[in-house]
């Protein structure tokens, strides 16, 4: 990592690996999405279209099929399906992690 003159980090850097949550919005399963995302799913009856609010306060508009991730932060943000196909594989809960719906 090199220091430059203005005190910017620089360098060659990898993501670090992160477990997160995340539910693919479909009409059809409007109520786990819900679920999920609590009152951070907003319904705009202007575009009749549901969408995501975001850790910074930022509205956007979810499609079918769309991933909801949330965040190491318990922040809540969209991803294109092609785009989470890249970043993310499906992983097992780690043990001692129960499924909410298992309780």
């Amino acid at each position: 990592m090199i220091k430059d003159d203005n005190k910017h980090l620089k360098g060659t850097f990898r993501k670090k690996p992160v477990i997160v949550e995340a539910i693919q919005f479909r009409e059809k399963n409007i109520s786990a999405v819900q679920d999920f995302c609590g009152n951070k799913l907003i319904f705009d009856s202007e575009t009749n279209a549901y969408r995501i609010i975001t850790l910074e306060g930022h509205s956007y508009p979810l499609q079918e099929d769309d991933w909801i991730i949330e965040g190491i932060n318990g922040e809540f943000y969209p991803c294109k399906p092609d785009i989470f196909e890249k970043t993310y594989e499906e992983v097992e809960k780690p043990k001692g992690e129960v499924e909410e719906n298992a309780l």
